[in-house]
């Protein structure tokens, strides 16, 4: 083939299309014809790209191995498919096997020519870049679609594709929106969007779901044809596949066994208890890394991350110089929307994505349009600051991050402490003027805090919740000691009642070897009893006794992230307590109904959390969606039984007075704290047995403790040893099976 047919034959492939005969001459100079005959490979998965193609007749198959054949094939290639520009660009090695369908002949470019040309013809990089990309969605498209239609065959998936529309949503770009008309399902080929809905009064719109990479959303309004019921927003710039009701309607039809899957997932999801609390899968997932000021060093932390993600995965840090030197373009990080290198830059990104399971970018410490990109692109935002410094939020941070974000994007501000740093201090201030969603303490050089960290970003949090029961809750000092001895973390605390009191003091992190003498320290003589104007006890010992032991901190001020639930007698309701005083939080959370006093919020009086929830496994499953929850329950599973019939009506003067009179036998009746104990945790008790068959914590312990009273707290340290007991092999069982799920390859 002569170059003058050759410029003919590149001209008229679409993506040339356009360009000046000077730029295909010099394409068709750096090039050379080869024939590839039927069966053949052109390229092999994990070559290194040193060479671009141009498929000039023929078709390919696109194969995730060299082995697969040509029925698994990921994609088709055609006549005028370019292959490999972002590889060659970058570097990389082939993400496919390319094997031959029929003989085919494709044009071979050299790649140092092809860079050489690309910089001195920015419109061939546009041109090549959108190409690729629409290719890599179509593949990434048709992937998914086999993973969720199984049956259907690959020329029925393939037409799906064709038939599909490409819609790509900026962050916080609303999909559709409750009530419209379900017209179409879509495919989240890449990114991440969040499901909206308004809260019982209508006014309030809150994030209930998210739907990830590879999921389906929209299909049950499709199949029911009703109108929508949630609005779903970009979480992330997303690329979403539109399969119009014809397309889904002609798949089921032709492929009845689709719809039965499809109806499983959706059967699943309504009866799974915990779908309400459904975040996406961490599968592919972007993080951005945020600097507050210019002064915060957040590489370093990044590099640390990045080390303890590697061990159960793939991650990989991207800064704005290992994008420029990727692309080979000085300045690419950089490039806005519709510029040349912009295209190159999205691709690369795009392909990195899918390879690797957490992708972490590193924005500018001030605003740029690389650091727009990282937050467009991020399915979280780390917001890192120097707890040491102004919490005031700086001008680059106020022109990169609204201070009041929209519900649609997640944002984590991570406070970094000096490795001495004794306890967080005015957390409060940091997040005053910060519309975050959570936020964790680092200190430097600490292994365990970046694991939790990793865990975090992974959405495999463990979190751990201490249930009220009186003493019998000082079982809970045993268990925490028994996690620490079979390595099982603790990075969240949920609690309620008792176990709000020794929940703190695991959260702020004594040290497990001194938690039973600061426990025995914080219980002695506390009951201080008093005439029963609103209790039997006074609670001012109490009341101390808690002011000595969180010094005046915040509930944000505690190195584990904690929460604890006491009931609103006024509105009747839980309340789940994150933030404000630790202290009054604490005595609210104990304060059992008829022995201690109410605790005043504002003109609401609160009591006891276990009134309504004494085991919050829903408060912890929120929090850690698709990580671990461990209940540690020391309610009695029974409460008092009767001793006989001891009448309608009982006299307590007399039933006194028979005990103290020799000869004279007084009769067993109920006695009044084991009573009211019960009785405020009837209601507890089916809402704890709900969760707990709802499969909200994925390890529910039991502590029965017979012979333990509830009030007898100077017995701290042998039932933390019973605790200790009857929980260790258990927990050392479970964390066994964790270790091994973690080392079992996901199939990702």
């Amino acid at each position: 083939m002569t170059e003058a047919e050759l410029v003919g034959r590149l001209a008229a492939i679409p993506t040339f299309a356009g360009l000046d005969e000077a730029v295909l001459e010099a394409l068709a100079d750096a090039s050379r014809v080869l024939p590839i005959d039927r069966g053949e490979h052109l390229v092999e998965t994990g070559e290194v790209a040193e060479t671009l193609y141009v498929v000039l007749s023929g078709h390919f198959a696109a194969l995730a191995e060299p082995g697969d054949t040509d029925d698994a094939a990921l994609a088709r290639l055609d006549p005028g498919a370019v292959i490999g520009e972002i590889a060659v660009l970058s570097g990389a090695r082939r993400s496919a096997t390319l094997r031959a369908l029929e003989d085919a002949e494709v044009a071979a470019i050299d790649g140092e020519r092809f860079i050489t040309l690309l910089e001195r013809e920015p419109a061939l990089g546009v041109q090549l870049a959108r190409t690729a990309s629409d290719r890599l969605l179509a593949t990434r498209l048709r992937r998914h679609l086999a993973e969720l239609f199984p049956d259907a065959d690959v020329t029925e998936l393939a037409a799906t594709v064709e038939r599909s529309d490409i819609v790509t949503v900026a962050p916080g770009e609303v999909l559709f929106s409750e009530g419209d008309e379900s017209d179409a399902a879509y495919v989240v080929v890449s990114g991440r969007v969040r499901v909206l809905q308004r809260d019982r009064d209508g006014s309030i719109v809150e994030p209930v779901g998210e739907v990830g990479t590879g999921e389906l959303i929209g299909e049950h309004a499709l199949l029911a044809d009703a109108p929508r019921t949630a609005t779903v927003v970009a979480a992330r710039r997303s690329h979403l596949a539109r399969l119009p009701r014809s397309s889904i309607e002609t798949l089921l039809l032709a492929y009845p066994a689709t719809l039965l899957a499809v109806v499983r997932r959706l059967v699943a999801r309504q009866e799974d208890a915990r779908h309400e609390y459904d975040r996406a899968r961490m599968d592919n997932a972007a993080i951005a890394v945020v600097p507050t000021a210019p002064e915060v060093a957040a590489t370093p932390l990044v590099a640390a991350l990045a080390d303890v993600l590697a061990r159960t995965g793939s991650a990989r840090v991207v800064a704005a110089a290992d994008v420029d030197a990727a692309v080979g373009l000085e300045g690419a990080a950089q490039a806005h929307r519709g510029e040349a290198a912009e295209l190159r830059v999205e691709r690369f990104l795009d392909e990195l994505e899918a390879e690797t399971d957490l992708l972490l970018l590193v924005a500018d410490p001030e605003r740029t349009a690389w650091s727009e990109r990282c937050i467009d692109r991020a399915d979280q935002v780390l917001l890192v600051a120097d707890a040491a410094g102004d919490a005031e939020p700086t001008s680059s941070e106020r022109a990169l991050l609204p201070l009041r974000h929209l519900p649609h994007q997640r944002i984590t501000l991570l406070l970094h402490h000096p490795a001495d740093a004794d306890r967080p201090h005015g957390t409060a201030a940091w997040l005053a003027d910060r519309d975050v969603d959570d936020h964790l303490h680092l200190r430097a050089g600490h292994t365990d805090d970046i694991e939790r960290l990793a865990r975090y970003v992974r959405g495999r949090s463990v979190w751990l919740v201490l249930g009220g029961g009186g003493a019998k809750g000082f079982a809970h000092l045993g268990l925490v000691r028994a996690m620490g001895e079979v390595e099982l973390p603790i990075d969240g605390i949920a609690s309620a009642s008792v176990g709000a009191a020794l929940g703190a003091l695991v959260a702020m992190e004594t040290p497990v070897e001194d938690l039973v003498d600061r426990t025995t320290e914080l219980f002695r003589r506390v009951l201080d009893y008093t005439i029963p104007v609103s209790g039997i006890i006074a609670a001012e010992r109490i009341a101390r006794a808690i002011e000595r032991g969180v010094e005046g901190r915040d509930i944000e001020d505690t190195w584990l992230p904690y929460r604890c639930v006491s009931t609103n007698l006024t509105h009747s309701n839980t309340v789940v307590h994150r933030r404000g005083d630790l202290q009054r939080a604490m005595r609210a959370s104990l304060s059992i109904p008829g022995v201690m006093p109410p605790v005043a919020f504002g003109d609401d009086l609160h009591v006891d959390g276990g009134v309504m929830n004494n085991l919050p496994v829903d408060v912890a499953r929120r929090e850690t969606p698709g990580g671990i929850v461990i209940a540690s329950d020391v309610a009695p599973v029974l409460g008092p039984t009767a001793k006989g019939d001891h009448g309608l009506y009982v006299r307590g003067g007399g039933v006194l007075a028979r005990r103290f009179t020799p000869g004279m036998k007084a009769p067993r009746v109920p006695r009044l704290m084991p009573t009211l104990m019960r009785s405020m945790l009837v209601a507890a008790a089916q809402a704890r047995d709900r969760g707990i068959e709802a499969g909200l914590a994925d390890l529910h312990l039991q502590f029965e403790l017979r012979g333990v009273g509830l009030l007898a707290f100077d017995v701290v340290g042998p039932v933390a040893e019973r605790g200790y007991e009857e929980s260790v092999d258990a927990l050392r069982t479970f964390a066994d099976d964790q270790r091994t799920d973690e080392r079992t390859p996901s199939g990702h």
